[in-house]
């Protein structure tokens, strides 16, 4: 199997971008478009035969060819467009809220236990510095004159 030189491959995506825009002129028919309205870079890339950044590269030779064919040829209108607005299934609210609201609940509840687990856990984490330290000290007074210390706790 020959691999092709990146250069090679540019080319034959060029080549096949060309193809494409010319089959499109041919069948009177415009670049596919997304929910959107904007152009489907991914069936463009798949027409093309190569992965879709590399028509999404911003400032490349091939976004720029392809933002020149979109103004050439045009964009299809979308037939299932997305409706931004409300519907009336959603004006009255999310249909599952109750359940978020209790899940949201256990989650608080957690947080907070987990909360006063690491209070407690810092707390004796400094009750065990502060032995390590009383520790060091007596160690190191011990050193110093020979007499041992001892502390009770």
């Amino acid at each position: 199997m020959n691999k092709l030189s990146p250069n090679a491959k540019h080319e034959l995506i060029v080549q096949n971008f060309h193809v494409y825009c010319q089959q499109l002129l041919d069948s009177g028919r415009r670049f596919p478009t997304n929910q959107l309205g904007a152009v489907n870079v991914s069936n463009v890339a798949e027409m093309c035969g190569c992965k879709r950044g590399a028509f999404e590269k911003r400032g490349s030779y091939l976004n720029t060819l392809l933002h020149q064919k979109v103004a050439d040829i045009g964009l299809e209108v979308p037939t299932n467009s997305v409706s931004l607005e409300r519907t009336p299934n959603h004006a009255s609210g999310i249909k599952g809220s109750p359940d978020l609201s209790r899940a949201l609940a256990r989650a608080t509840a957690e947080i907070e236990k987990q909360r006063e687990i690491i209070e407690k856990l810092e707390q004796e984490v400094s009750r065990y510095e502060l032995a390590r330290q009383e520790a060091q000290l007596s160690m190191e007074s011990m050193l110093d004159d020979g007499r041992r210390r001892f502390t009770w706790e």
